[in-house]
């Protein structure tokens, strides 16, 4: 019986240890600079940088690390232009996507929000990986 228990617990001892040495995952850093080439419509008063967001998802693996997902919005100054965003603690090592989302504080008639796609990308462990995305067109236009 003794003999039993002992087993037990070598088996489930090493079982535990491996599955706290996978949850120490390396992270990096993902940040850059969202251009946008064109703003447009009558009702884009109070839409900024921080109402661009900007979503991680990895891509589909059938074991670990599972899927993840993160977000963050942008900063900066949308007149210019340009809006920055960083996000730390992204897991290194696995392959992801990054998209674009906005969020308009007033209604629109007319509502375009047209973000270019990403390919894969991968982060290198305790590094900060540079992604610099392009909005092509914002719209908020209320019709009269």
């Amino acid at each position: 019986m003794k003999f039993l228990v002992a087993f037990i617990i070598t088996v489930l001892g090493s079982f535990v240890g491996e599955t706290y040495a996978q949850k120490k995952v390396p992270l990096g850093t993902l940040s850059g600079t969202i251009t946008i080439k064109e703003l447009s419509g009558n009702n884009l008063g109070g839409f900024g940088c921080s109402n661009i967001n900007v979503h991680l998802a990895s891509l589909i693996r059938t074991g670990p690390p599972y899927t993840w997902s993160m977000k963050a919005p942008a900063s900066g100054d949308v007149r210019s232009g340009r809006c920055r965003y960083s996000i730390p603690n992204v897991r290194s090592g696995s392959d992801f996507t990054v998209g674009l989302t906005a969020s308009f504080p007033r209604s629109c008639d007319l509502k375009v929000f047209k973000a270019d796609s990403s390919f894969p990308l991968k982060l290198s462990p305790k590094r900060v990986l540079v992604y610099s995305p392009a909005v092509q067109q914002v719209t908020c236009t209320i019709v009269k």
